[in-house]
């Protein structure tokens, strides 16, 4: 379980690394760990279920455990978490609820709750995009071209930048900051939830924390220090300074 690293997406910046949309299955996590399983223990019956879903955080990784994973009969659940969730914490309100606004909770009340002709708009594009392979592409690319502007535009107006410290941000970055970390003891709390939940059944768990580009000190490619520092411009010295100071407290979580 886990979110678009662990489905399977491919780069977010497409032009460096090369690999747009999702990978072949023979480059996912899911198949070279059921491969690697079956080498080990040729004795036992493996199979490796990818259910990470883009987006997903743990909290709604919680949700889908009860509504479907558990028919399934697991023995291990393995969740590969963390940047999905700093990044929700970033953008946080003071009261914050991850359950009361999910991701796309704004495009399925438009599309479950239509009120204005825009609605029905966003109705006939989901069905397309549904069931027409044609469509889909064209909005995918559409979308991934509009990405490609967008973060040459920010990539142009915003300098590289080192290490981030709390006197760096701006006032309302502080208090934006301060919010996030206040919040982020929920992400301890989701873990012993699920972890509650599946001892129930017999299920052991693993919980990964999901490695990150502008975080790791392995040595990089050329490519990967390009993604590195670009990643760092597009989203600025705040998330920056907030991964920073927050993902080991969840690694220690």
């Amino acid at each position: 379980m886990g979110g678009s690293a662990a489905f399977g997406s491919g780069s977010a910046y497409p032009a460096i690394y090369g690999h747009g949309d999702e990978l072949a299955s023979a480059n996912l996590i899911d198949y070279y760990l059921e491969g690697q399983l079956k080498s080990a223990f040729p004795e036992v019956q493996w199979e490796v279920i990818n259910a990470a879903a883009v987006g997903y955080c743990l909290h709604q990784e919680l949700a889908m455990l009860h509504s479907v994973l558990l028919r399934y009969r697991p023995d291990y659940v393995i969740l590969m978490d963390g940047q999905n969730d700093v990044k929700e914490l970033i953008e946080s309100h003071e009261q914050s609820d991850p359950y009361a606004m999910p991701v796309y909770r704004q495009r399925f009340n438009e599309v479950a709750n239509p009120r204005s002709f825009s609605d029905f708009l966003r109705i006939s594009q989901t069905l397309l995009h549904q069931r027409s392979a044609l469509f889909r592409t064209i909005e995918d690319h559409t979308a991934r071209m509009s990405r490609s502007r967008q973060i040459e535009k920010k990539a142009g107006q915003d300098s590289a930048f080192g290490a981030v410290a709390f006197p760096d941000l701006s006032a309302e970055e502080q208090a934006h900051f301060l919010r996030a970390r206040q919040h982020s003891g929920a992400y301890e709390h989701t873990a012993r939830q699920i972890q509650a939940t599946l001892k129930i059944d017999g299920v052991t768990p693993l919980f990964l924390l999901q490695p990150v580009l502008i975080l790791s000190h392995k040595p990089m490619t050329e490519g990967e220090e390009r993604m590195r520092v670009l990643h760092r411009q597009v989203i600025g010295k705040m998330a920056v300074h907030t991964f920073e100071q927050l993902y080991p407290s969840l690694a220690d979580q």
